[in-house]
């Protein structure tokens, strides 16, 4: 069933698809969390000016574009973004697969990863500005298309591998401790001066590199990998 709803509390669950009509309004205003287990359409206006977390613990679940506090995917299947989404705070892909089937996501806050992150669109660290540092946690997959640090902001990758298959742009700082693995079937360019820790290029990658490199530790060209630096 669809369901437009408001003023939802910890122990309220959407069973079925959760739609936001073009004249309705969804307010979360608690810090609970509102748990959807089928599809979320938002054409209205969805307002979650609290601490509250919404979460997809379905199975296969599609998302519209919305702007989220906190966002937890779970349960099985994939979860897949139909248009750009912001997650302003902390954003958790507990279990299961977040695809972002080739959009974009403003990220907030931090980044836990349990499950897999499917990547190939963009993933902008640091859209929040109350937030200053932000960083990567967690045991599961990080795979992204292109990946942006905004400016003022600092990004800790805790020592994760990280897989890239489009751009890399570095405007704020990066402590990197873990490995950067570019691994495109097109040309990839790391824009302005940037710093790995460990620098991968993956088997027919392409990169192109418009700025000055500093690598910490390990720079590994893998087999017809190509670095144009």
């Amino acid at each position: 069933s669809d369901v437009c709803s408001s003023d939802l509390g910890y122990s309220d669950g959407v069973y079925g698809n959760l739609t936001i009509g073009a004249n309705g309004l969804l307010l979360f205003e608690g810090t609970d969390t509102l748990k959807v287990y089928g599809n979320w359409k938002r054409i209205g206006a969805f307002d979650q000016n609290s601490q509250g977390t919404v979460q997809f613990d379905g199975g296969n679940q599609s998302i519209s574009p919305t702007n989220f506090y906190n966002l937890s995917v779970s349960g099985t299947g994939t979860k897949i973004i139909s248009g750009d989404i912001t997650v302003r705070n902390k954003f958790q892909v507990l279990s299961g697969i977040f695809n972002d089937a080739g959009d974009t996501v403003y990220l907030g806050g931090d980044l836990y990863v349990g499950g897999e992150y499917r990547g190939s669109g963009n993933l902008f660290i640091g859209a929040n500005p109350s937030i200053s540092s932000l960083s990567f946690s967690g045991n599961g997959t990080f795979n992204f298309g292109g990946v942006r640090i905004e400016a003022g902001k600092t990004f800790s990758d805790n020592g994760k591998v990280v897989s890239v298959t489009k751009n890399w742009n570095r405007l704020g700082t990066y402590n990197a401790t873990g490995t950067v693995l570019f691994s495109g079937s097109t040309t990839q360019t790391i824009f302005s001066n940037s710093n790995f820790y460990n620098l991968i290029l993956g088997k027919n990658s392409d990169v192109i590199s418009s700025g000055s490199l500093t690598i910490d530790n390990n720079f590994i060209v893998d087999k017809i990998g190509r670095a144009h630096v």
